[in-house]
């Protein structure tokens, strides 16, 4: 028979022995025999012996700590301990201080021991990172991660920014994820140790755009939290209220809860009652209103239903994310203020519906980014709605791609023989049509296949076109044979920049005082009254109507058709 035990028997004896070892060295620290070292830890000077051996092999950090340069032997009262070098550690709590020693000579550390509201846990984390034990850095960081709470969610959050950035990230999420019920957990409203709220904590909360939380409820507990203290209320009316969103209350709350602090000065106010009763949008912008208008939660729509019931039941200052993918119906957005944006490149509103515009836009202020936009194909588009109808006041539009899905050069019909160029003339079908409001902006529109662009057809004035172009698309469909980039039927201070491609501009007799720059297409058709062109490329011809129209000279024209004022 073999004298060798099984490999079971092997593996418990080296597990004995190796618990045994731990066993010796945790007594060793415990009786502080032949100790040469004595910490004098935290206020109440409480004396806790150690070896340098243990030390100096653990921590680099100890072997310079325990060096001449640093300390000077000083003798005890008692004959035994005049060997001992005494290092005083005012700022550490005794008990775990000594928890991170008995970790350097076994290896070994209970948690249960160290957490009381996750405090000494993070005392413990800081010890290890000063004297560099990295093992207990990781262990302390898995526990501390699975161990968010309540109760020490913001102590974790604020002491982590430093020490690690991935664990610090993790406890502000907790935080947005639980910031209503934490909003009324007090003890994160008081002073103290035990998870108060810092200036620094608020500044990162108010700053989110993430979380589910009434604007008001953070107003009432931020006023709460300065109550009482001149530290607190200095930064609360120095910073703190600026990143407020007051403009997603409701006028009510604003009313109730906000105006009765007097903490906004009266122009704030006022600025504010103005911005409830605007029916334009004109009381937004940043010299008038320097307030965020964001939600601080995203609306995800999943479905073309939900997107529907989202933009019905939407609110100022809501964002609502389409996936990347498409989403089918004929859209309208009654709201103002509210964000509407393409998560990824397949983010796209479709129809088979000509009969309607795939989006809608009945509100002031309104956004909407990063969409694709495509009509359901034809070779008649008179009937044709735009794809996206802008009304109301200053909506932006931006990073679209638009596919009004009409392919022609040439359509038979019952009273004969009509060319594209006639047709879009009598029944244009557009990307973008602006209504009578004021002030949209429209920047980096592409075009498939040389479709119509943007038709300015009210009385608007103020609007910015910036960056139209068109593209080619690869489904073998041919381009619209008379596109037009830009439409400009009437309306007054417009503004036209970068528009480019094989298209054509078109101002109307309603048109006035629009400037265009950098623009270089096929053509462009002139009439209406003061319009000013900066560096316009025609490839084809600028036919002119109208008077006191101006071009600089590095305009550019392979023909000009009509009377140039300035010329």
């Amino acid at each position: 028979m073999s004298s060798t035990p099984p490999k079971s028997t092997k593996m418990s004896n080296e597990l004995s022995n190796s618990f045994s070892i731990q066993s010796t060295l945790s007594s060793f620290l415990e009786s502080g025999d032949l100790a040469d070292v004595e910490f004098i830890v935290g206020q109440e000077k409480v004396g806790i012996k150690a070896h340098k051996i243990f030390l100096l092999m653990r921590s680099d950090v100890f072997g310079s700590m325990l060096s001449s340069r640093w300390l000077s032997d000083t003798e005890s009262g008692d004959k035994e301990d005049t060997h001992l070098t005494r290092v005083e550690l005012p700022h550490f709590e005794p008990a775990v201080f000594k928890t991170f020693l008995k970790y350097l000579y076994t290896d070994q550390i209970v948690v249960s021991d160290t957490i009381r509201g996750g405090d000494e846990l993070i005392d413990l984390f800081v010890m290890a990172d000063m004297y560099g034990i990295i093992p207990l850095q990781e262990k302390i960081l898995t526990t501390l991660e699975s161990s968010l709470s309540m109760n020490n969610c913001v102590n974790i959050y604020e002491s982590t920014k430093v020490l690690n950035e991935e664990l610090s990230r993790k406890a502000l999420g907790f935080i947005k994820g639980n910031i209503s019920q934490l909003l009324h957990h007090n003890v994160y409203l008081t002073t103290g140790k035990d998870g108060h709220w810092s200036p620094n904590t608020w500044t990162a909360i108010l700053q989110s755009d993430d979380m589910v939380v009434e604007e008001v409820e953070l107003f009432v507990a931020i006023v709460k939290w300065a109550e009482g203290d001149e530290a607190r209320l200095e930064r609360l009316q120095s910073t703190l209220l600026q990143l407020i969103r007051y403009p997603i209350m409701t006028s009510e709350e604003f009313a109730k809860f906000v105006v009765p602090t007097e903490l906004l000065q009266n122009t704030a106010v006022i600025k504010m009652l103005l911005f409830y009763i605007d029916t334009k949008g004109n009381h937004t912008q940043s010299s008038c209103l320097p307030y965020t208008f964001l939600s601080r939660t995203v609306k995800v729509a999943t479905s073309s239903t939900e997107l529907t019931y989202f933009l019905k039941r939407s609110s100022p200052g809501d964002v609502i994310q389409l996936l990347n993918r498409p989403y089918v119906g004929s859209f309208t957005l009654p709201t103002s203020y509210v964000t509407l944006r393409g998560e990824g490149p397949e983010s796209s509103i479709t129809s088979g519906d000509r009969e309607n515009p795939l989006l809608s836009l009945e509100g002031n202020r309104c956004t909407v980014s990063n969409i694709r936009f495509h009509h359901a194909s034809t070779t008649d588009p008179r009937s044709v709605k735009p794809l996206i109808q802008v009304n109301g006041y200053h909506n932006t539009l931006s990073n679209l791609e638009a596919n009004t899905g009409c392919y022609w050069t040439e359509i038979s019909l019952p009273d004969g023989s009509i060319t594209s160029n006639k047709l879009l003339k009598q029944n244009p079908c557009f990307a973008i049509a602006l209504g009578d409001g004021d002030g949209h902006t429209i920047s980096n529109l592409v075009c498939v296949n040389r479709g119509n662009g943007v038709n300015i057809e009210g009385k608007g004035a103020g609007h910015s076109v910036l960056g139209v172009t068109s593209i080619q698309s690869t489904d073998g469909q041919s381009r619209c044979e008379f596109g037009t980039a830009v439409s400009i039927m009437g309306g007054t201070g417009h503004t036209l920049q970068d528009i480019s491609g094989d298209w054509y501009l078109r101002f109307g007799e309603g048109s006035e005082t629009v400037t265009a720059s950098g623009c270089d297409l096929l053509g462009v058709t002139l009439d209406g009254r003061g319009h000013d062109f900066v560096g316009l490329k025609a490839k084809k011809w600028v036919k002119i109507k109208g008077e006191g129209h101006s071009f600089d000279a590095a305009c550019q024209a392979g023909r000009w058709d009509g009377r140039i004022d300035n010329n």
